[in-house]
């Protein structure tokens, strides 16, 4: 997932993905989602209304990225900067939240270590965190060292 940004700028970015195809034994956080915003995984896309699509990407191209009209604002608490839903062979696999400051980027963080659990660490002392559950994957990576 390459993002660019201005050196001044602040990412946050925090991605729901889908194990639909992935049989695996593992053990669920807590309060493991199965979907986002009301949308399960797997999902058809024919079956949502107020849907837009703005960009295919992957290679193939298979994979499509919509966005949702009058989409929710925040999360958690925290302002939400953009959400694109993605769509792998027209059913629902994947949501990427930005935020772009450092204010909702840390209350964003704290929500999500109350709600589903502290995530792992991907590389220690950076915010990058990883939840890995029976039906979804959590990443939440900052774009910024903060710590």
């Amino acid at each position: 997932m390459t993002v660019k940004v201005s050196r001044l700028c602040f990412i946050a970015i925090i991605a729901f993905t889908s194990l639909l195809s992935i049989h695996k034994y593992g053990i669920a956080f807590p309060n493991e989602p199965d979907g986002f915003n009301g949308i399960k995984w797997g999902t058809e896309i024919g079956v949502l209304k107020g849907m837009t699509n703005i960009e295919k990407k992957g290679i193939p191209k298979e994979i499509r990225v919509f966005k949702r009209d009058n989409d929710i604002k925040s999360f958690g608490g925290a302002e939400i900067d953009s959400i694109d839903y993605e769509f792998f062979k027209d059913r629902f696999v994947s949501v990427t939240l930005k935020v772009k400051d450092l204010r909702n980027f840390i209350i964003l963080k704290k929500f999500l270590f109350k709600k589903y659990g502290r995530g792992e660490e991907m590389v220690k002392g950076l915010e990058r965190f990883f939840w890995d559950g029976d039906k979804t994957i959590m990443v939440l990576i900052s774009n910024q060292e903060i710590s």
